[in-house]
């Protein structure tokens, strides 16, 4: 019985064996749609665990031919468009590899081998990297690799560890390796594959300079060459990328980002954003150039912590005074703490150079007939602590006071309190008192006294923040808080604050929200300074009284650091406003005082009837004085000349400032000498009391002596023996 069975059973194992291996060599093809799912799966690496024949195409090769070579495998791009495995073959025949261990030759992945780097989500990597560097010695001795490695330490930790694991990406990318090689007995033409490079993903850079390029502006750095995102990063959206990072990123960046020109495409020029004083000095350098000839950045001095308080001037024919045409002054940030004016100011400056190429007629007929300067900071220290401190916690933002803790705007003289104890005595311009000088005088503030007498400012604002309103004179009152403290200009600043407030979309609206906490603010989007809260010491009572110079307050927001994302909204609801209330300097009337002989007569008194203050004439006779629309009896008069009255009606539409000039007769038996030109009880010499030698006023782009000094950086490189390349050091051109 079990004799019988043996023949059976062998031929069982037989046609297991035999049939099978027949069919599939005869009936299945493999790469046959029809019959794919019918043979077992094929692998083409024989050497891999899950091929069940691993010389079945052998027996192929011999019944079949040798198959057709494989359609070539996708290349990602390098940085210049090439494909890797052209970079590839560029790699051998330069002899990558020779200089040590770790290096290349063929262009395979190697160990990750940067002592810096250790931490990055894999470990291999592939040389010569983008930068050219043919193994990690030569990485090591770069000057990128030595400026990831002190970063921490000059960053004081910011941006860490993302910054420097993001340099690390780029300095030693991601090697893949390729698929295991082909079986020694696979054809000869078998393709070799190579290995492929995954570079970091342009999302993450992004990301990382929009928040980390201020970090490097203040230390003096330009933001590094090799973490420029279009260089040596991979769109995420066309290739394969890595986040060396390891925190994600988000494929769409804000549209209202740091470099937003602004919400209407239509007023180009304008950059939004915030800037620390390196970054502001940049900015107003560009906007001097790209002025065409009509701008010019000077310095009126030094803050405490010896930062430059920059100018802009923005006229036809800037550094040089032409006659009748108005000088209007603009000064933000005087509490370091209340920013929109400090972004506004330079949005500005941008707004009218770049309008001024478009040939846009409003613009250039402003800077035709108005010298405008503008002070973005006036408190520049403040700015860069409260930048600090809103980093850490946006509710408790520092930086109000200078850095010797001095309210600037409750520094200058108190000219206000003489005046309100004598209501009905007539006034011109007033003397600084010397005895103020023998008090605590901020360095800021003796600048801008200083720039007060250098210019016969016609009108001028300050901006603030933390209110939506506009305030005018006199923000001191004898009968302290809540009382109604007016000038003998009480209409004229109330129209110009009109002006400002009614060419903003908000502030005027008496339904608008209220600010959040109890100001005490009117709703009406005007106000008497003494009767929202009275105080002494402030710039707008010292300009008036000092130098004749209407100045307003300008509260522009409820928020005093508003974020980044807020400044374009901001800027579209301020920008008519500030152009509309720079034009209004172009009302009243103006006109030169002369002798007989036509030459014009300084320190003349120009005299309104029903108005008790005075205006006196510059030394080249000039005058300007600021009126509502009506009739006025205008009077002329100096020592040692007879007065001239004239009467001057003002209509309503008049567009321009009326001109009124005068010719005084000499009084007879008085001699012919030439007239003494007259400061209007501004203090002679060019400089006022209290500022020590070689504190002088610069004049040259605020760069005072700044060639000659060198980052604190400098030394960590030169302390390696490594010379700090180029293209560290920041630029006058740059601009962020």
């Amino acid at each position: 019985m079990e004799i019988k069975m043996l023949p059976r059973l062998i031929l069982a194992v037989v046609l297991a064996v035999v049939v099978p291996r027949a069919t599939r060599g005869q009936d299945c093809d493999p790469r046959s749609r029809d019959s794919y799912g019918d043979c077992p799966p094929e692998n083409e690496y024989p050497d891999v665990e899950r091929s069940r024949d691993p010389y079945d195409h052998v027996d192929r090769y011999y019944q079949e031919g040798p198959a057709p070579d494989p359609p070539p495998m996708p290349m990602p791009l390098h940085p210049d468009r090439r494909g890797w495995e052209e970079v590839g073959q560029e790699m051998e025949s330069a002899g990558v590899g020779d200089d040590g261990a770790g290096s290349s030759s063929t262009g395979d992945c190697v160990p990750l081998r940067l002592g810096y780097c250790e931490d990055l989500p894999y470990s291999a990597t592939r040389y010569p990297n983008a930068l050219g560097h043919t193994s990690p010695l030569d990485s090591e001795r770069s000057p990128e690799y030595v400026l990831m490695s002190v970063l921490p330490q000059l960053l004081d930790g910011e941006c860490q560890p993302q910054l420097r694991l993001f340099a690390c990406a780029v300095l030693a990318p991601k090697c893949v390796p390729p698929p295991p090689e082909p079986h020694p007995l696979a054809w000869e033409g078998a393709p070799r594959t190579r290995s492929r490079v995954v570079r970091p993903c342009r999302a993450v850079c992004t990301d990382l300079r929009r928040n980390c390029e201020r970090a490097f502006h203040r230390i003096q750095m330009r933001w590094p060459h090799y973490l420029e995102c279009e260089n040596h990063t991979a769109s995420e959206r066309e290739e394969e990328c890595v986040d060396p990072t390891g925190r994600g990123f988000s494929f769409d960046a804000s549209p209202h980002g740091e470099d937003w020109p602004g919400a209407d495409a239509g007023h180009r020029g304008a950059v939004l954003r915030h800037r620390r004083h390196a970054e502001m000095t940049r900015a107003l350098r560009r906007a001097e150039k790209s002025c065409g000839g009509a701008a010019r950045l000077y310095s009126i001095g030094k803050s405490f912590e010896n930062r430059d308080l920059l100018v802009i001037e923005l006229s036809e024919n800037p550094g040089k005074h032409e006659l009748l045409v108005p000088e209007v002054r603009l000064v933000g940030n005087i509490h370091g703490n209340e920013v929109l004016g400090r972004e506004l100011l330079v949005a500005l400056a941008q707004h009218l150079c770049a309008r001024l190429e478009d040939g846009d007629e409003r613009v250039r007929r402003l800077l035709n007939t108005t010298r405008l300067h503008i002070l973005p900071s006036m408190n520049p220290d403040g700015y860069e602590l409260a930048a600090d401190s809103i980093e850490e916690d946006r509710q408790a933002i520092q930086g109000r006071n200078n850095m010797q803790n001095i309210d600037l705007n409750r520094n200058f003289p108190d000219l206000t309190s003489g005046v309100l104890r004598r209501p009905k005595r007539r006034t011109q311009p007033l003397p600084v008192p010397d005895q103020y000088w023998d008090g605590k005088v901020a360095p800021e503030t003796r600048a801008v006294i200083d720039w007060m007498e250098e210019f016969p400012f016609v009108l001028a604002g300050n901006l603030h923040g933390g209110e939506l309103l506009v305030r005018y004179p006199y923000d001191a009152s004898l009968m302290g808080e809540k009382f109604y403290s007016a000038t003998p200009e009480d209409q004229m600043f109330r129209l110009l604050a009109r002006t400002y407030a009614e060419a903003h979309p908000l502030m005027s609206d008496k339904h608008k929200a209220p600010c959040p906490g109890e100001t005490g603010a009117p709703s009406g989007g005007i106000v008497n300074g003494a009767e929202w809260y009275s105080f002494r010491g402030g710039m707008p009572d010292f300009s008036y009284l000092h130098s004749g110079c209407l100045e307003l307050t300008l509260e522009l927001g409820c928020v005093k650091f508003p974020s980044g994302e807020d400044l374009p909204i901001e800027w579209a609801h301020n920008r008519e406003a500030l152009l509309t209330f720079v034009e209004a300097v172009h009302q009243g009337i103006k006109g030169v005082v002369r002798d007989e002989r036509g030459a014009g007569i300084g320190g003349a008194r120009i005299s309104i009837k029903g108005n008790l203050r005075d205006t006196v004439t510059a030394p080249s006779g000039e005058f300007w004085r600021l009126l509502p629309p009506g009739s006025y009896i205008v009077r002329a008069s100096r020592a040692g000349y007879r007065a001239v009255v004239k009467r001057v009606r003002l209509p309503a539409r008049l567009q321009t400032s009326g001109r009124v000039d005068f010719k005084l007769p000499r009084q007879p038996g008085t001699t012919a000498s030439p007239v003494e030109p007259h400061d209007g009880g501004r203090r002679r010499g060019g400089l006022s009391r209290g500022r020590s030698r070689g504190q002088g006023r610069s004049r040259n782009n605020g760069e005072d002596d700044e060639e000659e000094e060198k980052p604190r950086w400098w030394a960590y490189f030169q302390s390696m023996g490594i010379q700090p390349p180029p293209w560290m050091m920041v630029s006058p051109d740059d601009d962020y």
